[in-house]
């Protein structure tokens, strides 16, 4: 995601460009997204407004636009599945002071509603919920829409980096030597391994393990943050798929927490956890799975996660090297925003066109698939736990 709002803002400054993609884009961490472009109540759910939540606040507004307008990267043909997230809390009182961040003068406001005006899916749900304006985007349609501008100057390869700033393509049996004056690695847990080839210092990225739930079934659309305490209990997002069907991709401390549990064992907590929050929603005809990825980020004192995206600077020879974390999905047009702050003036050499002409004929990365067309086990609840 980083590596593909980058390359649109890079062209769009004037520069040549091109991507080189190994397998599928998006493959790994962008596709496993939720989607959610936060506001900053997620990192506030404590009282006080977190560097995290000043960040990422005005991210909402900077994507709608994107959607709207074509502003910046154009995604108007991946409009957002939802314009706006629901919020609810456990029962108890950590769960209701955690509704104190909630409240905070952010520029994402969550607002209370009525009874009636909350989708069927809470409506057992005791204590106030309120609709947060964050809006959901598909990761893949998200990738899809930023690489289709961008077709003629991808490429499905391999690529070596020597130490001299060189890049070697290679795909379809062809090679393609690059020089470029700026390269962006942009390959998410994969960046390790290209700043090893290139000779750079390593130890600069951290991975922090998610182990993802899903369900699949007759369930309604839904997309939604239940708190308890300081932390997001579990977050709900969903898309249609085959057959009438959706599948909720659920996340939160549920998926953080779940890295201790294997697949059986998360399945079942998954089934309990979303008994218990959704208490009004029948999940007995549905179907349940699990993965397990990596959070790529930049290394951060006591593995805390980073405040904002990341972009590190190095040098090969007369090559600047700019390693990109985006830390969050919602986060990537930051991350592309400083690249292109690093990167400077376009200057002279092969036009646009040049590259265009080089890379003919050479295959086109697709985009990967979600999670859960990926997925092979899917148990049925009754499979599942009681």
């Amino acid at each position: 995601m980083a590596g593909l709002f980058a390359m649109n803002a890079l062209w769009n400054a004037g520069h040549s460009v091109c991507l080189v993609e190994r397998s599928a884009l998006g493959d790994g961490q962008s596709v496993c997204a939720q989607g959610i472009v936060h506001g900053g109540v997620k990192y506030s759910l404590g009282g006080l407004v977190s560097g995290s939540a000043r960040a990422i606040e005005r991210m909402p507004e900077r994507w709608l636009a994107m959607a709207d307008t074509g502003s910046e990267g154009d995604l108007r043909t991946a409009p957002p599945l939802a314009r706006h997230m629901w919020l609810w809390r456990s029962e108890g009182v950590a769960g209701a002071f955690a509704m104190v961040g909630a409240k905070l003068s952010l520029r994402a406001r969550p607002e209370a509603v009525a009874p009636g005006e909350r989708p069927v899916v809470l409506r057992d749900v005791r204590g106030d919920v309120l609709r947060m304006p964050e809006p959901v985007f598909a990761p893949v349609a998200t990738l899809g829409a930023l690489l289709a501008p961008m077709m003629r100057w991808a490429v499905r390869g391999e690529a070596r980096v020597v130490r001299d700033g060189t890049v070697r393509v290679m795909g379809d049996g062809r090679t393609l030597t690059l020089r470029p004056r700026c390269l962006v690695l942009a390959a998410g847990a994969g960046n390790a391994a290209l700043r090893g080839e290139c000779g750079l210092a390593q130890g600069l990225m951290q991975l922090r393990p998610l182990h993802q739930a899903m369900v699949r079934g007759p369930l309604p659309e839904f997309h939604g943050h239940c708190v308890d305490g300081l932390a997001t209990r579990v977050t709900v997002t969903s898309a249609a798929v085959a057959g009438g069907e959706r599948v909720w991709h659920i996340g939160g401390k549920l998926a953080e927490e779940g890295v201790s549990r294997d697949a059986r064992a998360q399945r079942s907590h998954a089934l309990a956890e979303m008994r218990a929050v959704l208490p009004s929603v029948d999940f007995s005809s549905c179907k349940w799975s699990t993965y397990s990825v990596n959070r790529a980020e930049r290394e951060q004192p006591k593995g805390g996660r980073p405040e904002d995206a990341c972009v590190e600077r190095s040098a090969l020879g007369e090559t600047s090297v700019l390693t990109v974390w985006p830390t969050k999905m919602a986060l990537a047009p930051v991350a592309a925003d400083m690249v292109l702050e690093s990167a400077g003036r376009a200057c002279h050499g092969p036009s646009s066109a040049d590259v265009a002409s080089a890379l003919e004929g050479w295959e086109r990365p697709p985009v990967a698939r979600a999670p859960w067309h990926a997925t092979c086990e899917w148990v049925p609840t009754g499979e599942v736990g009681p």
